[in-house]
């Protein structure tokens, strides 16, 4: 039974659960997990200081925009740029269209 409810989860599933469990109990500590040392860090920690909930609301916005970023370029298909935004790591153009002749030289 376990299986089948991990295998209709995913892996990544899985994590954001357990990453979302660690923002429940300490909430720098998830954002450092996602950003590592950066300003995002610092503000929280600023944050979780000065009231335990702004702390929170400030973890939960990195995590929604990590998890956007995912559905938008797909996983590990993004780098983070700091101020809790991500950016995608290739940007893949479609190739243009060579042109049309018909014939002429010019």
């Amino acid at each position: 039974m376990t299986h089948f409810v991990v295998s209709c989860l995913g892996p990544w599933s899985i994590l954001r659960c357990r990453l979302l469990s660690l923002c429940n109990s300490t909430p720098p500590a998830a954002v450092g997990f996602m950003t590592g040392c950066s300003c995002d860090l610092l503000v929280n920690c600023l944050l979780t200081l000065l009231g335990y909930i702004p702390g929170h609301i400030h973890a939960f916005y990195v995590i929604y925009k990590r998890m956007k970023a995912e559905e938008t370029y797909g996983h590990g298909g993004y780098r983070y740029t700091g101020n809790a935004t991500f950016e995608p790591l290739a940007v893949n153009h479609p190739a243009a269209p060579a042109p049309v002749n018909y014939g002429s030289t010019a």
